[in-house]
């Protein structure tokens, strides 16, 4: 029984290195985009795991800091795909749809919903 530990051991070290590349981490990201046409900045926080990818956020008006609204932040990403939804507090929501661009170092797509219609959005890393 002695002489099978190290098989065993080495059988199940195999194992894991095998499947180290199934096993994705947890990643924080941080966003802000500047949402001119509207006067107003998004912010986001978004933890993924996986495909599924949830965060905080809030929308801020451009000229007055601070004046958040906070936002719940659920969603999806498929390869370099993001699809999320932003909820408001008072049950409202929009969408984004976009993808990551420059190797994660941006995204870029559109916000619908709300008070947004197909509204081109550039995020970059906070």
């Amino acid at each position: 029984m002695v002489a099978r530990r190290p098989a065993a051991i080495a059988t199940l070290l195999a194992g894991l290195v095998a499947c180290g590349d199934a096993i994705q981490p947890r990643a924080t990201e941080a966003w802000t985009a500047d949402l001119v046409v509207t006067r107003q900045v998004l912010f986001m926080t978004l933890t993924r795991e996986s495909s599924t990818v949830k965060g905080t956020g809030s929308l801020t008006a451009l000229l007055v800091p601070g004046s958040g609204d906070p936002l719940t932040i659920a969603g999806t990403r498929r390869g370099d795909t993001l699809d999320i939804t932003y909820r408001r507090a008072d049950g409202g929501s929009f969408r984004f749809v976009g993808s990551y661009v420059a190797n994660n170092a941006g995204l870029q797509g559109s916000v619908n919903g709300g008070e947004f219609t197909n509204l081109r959005v550039s995020f970059r890393k906070r």
